[in-house]
């Protein structure tokens, strides 16, 4: 070190310069010593009760077809369409399923624009039975898309304007386009 540097380090500071003087602890460069920020553990607009949806063919303890998050409303619902899309999905581009809320249960009438808010549904497709469940699809690898037959919300026509779930869908389908 030059002796300028050694001169300024046993300078003793003036009043003025000991009030204007900022004090850098070592510990402030560590950030091991400062406490973790806290972070809250989902976003707000996220709901925290997920809606799994079920093969009626299989015991409850190994049937989630998936688990979908559930911001479409307050108490944490899902769209029918987008629910119903995805199942289709899953179930290898198939468009005719039905929910209820039981395996074995009452077809829940639902359309467009409806919110799912149960926390279990079971998708249930005309061919499957417990003898011969329909199969599933059971990786995006193993899927293939549906050119020529889209789900039906995912068509938009001038008879029927775009809904909510058609906003949705098309939003995912953008947005993971590079991962296909």
């Amino acid at each position: 070190m030059d002796a300028t540097c050694n001169d300024n380090a046993s300078r003793t500071l003036s009043q003025e310069d000991q009030e204007n003087f900022i004090e850098i602890h070592p510990e402030a460069h560590d950030p091991t010593t400062s406490p973790a920020p806290t972070i809250a553990s989902r976003p707000p607009s996220i709901s925290v009760n997920p809606i799994r949806f079920r093969h009626p063919h299989y015991p409850d303890s190994s049937n989630v077809l998936l688990t979908l998050f559930a911001p479409d409303s307050a108490a944490g619902g899902i769209e029918y369409g987008v629910a119903h899309a995805a199942c289709g999905v899953i179930s290898g581009n198939r468009w005719n399923g039905w929910f209820t809320a039981k395996a074995d249960g009452l077809t829940i009438t639902l359309t467009y624009g409806d919110i799912l808010c149960e926390r279990d549904y079971y998708f249930h497709l005309p061919e499957s039975s417990l003898e011969a469940p329909y199969a599933i699809v059971p990786t995006f690898k193993e899927w293939a898309f549906p050119h020529e037959k889209l789900h039906p919300c995912m068509l938009a026509s001038k008879s029927r304007p775009h809904t909510l779930c058609t906003e949705q869908i098309r939003h995912a389908i953008i947005s993971q386009r590079g991962s296909f």
